[in-house]
């Protein structure tokens, strides 16, 4: 047992129904990030280490708290692939 996986890819994206605009950043997954409770980790550990210290679903969450707090922008929904 492997446990959970870490992510492979994280990619914010922007979209504006005013402006009928979207914009997409990927991130880099060795970005040194600050995990809250945990301490600084690669942007790709997040995933995994939110699902063993949180719990269950808790990964993704984590990943979206780290990016939003990086980039100061509100992180409202996620998608796992």
């Amino acid at each position: 047992n492997w446990g959970p996986p870490r992510s492979d890819t994280v990619i914010l994206a922007t979209l504006d129904p005013q402006t009928m605009t979207a914009g997409a950043i990927s991130l880099p997954r060795d970005l040194l990030v600050e995990l809250p409770g945990i301490g600084y980790r690669k942007l790709t550990q997040a995933y995994a280490l939110g699902e063993m210290t949180y719990g269950k679903g808790q990964g993704p969450r984590l990943v979206a708290e780290v990016v939003s707090r990086l980039l100061h922008v509100p992180v409202h929904h996620y998608v796992v692939v």
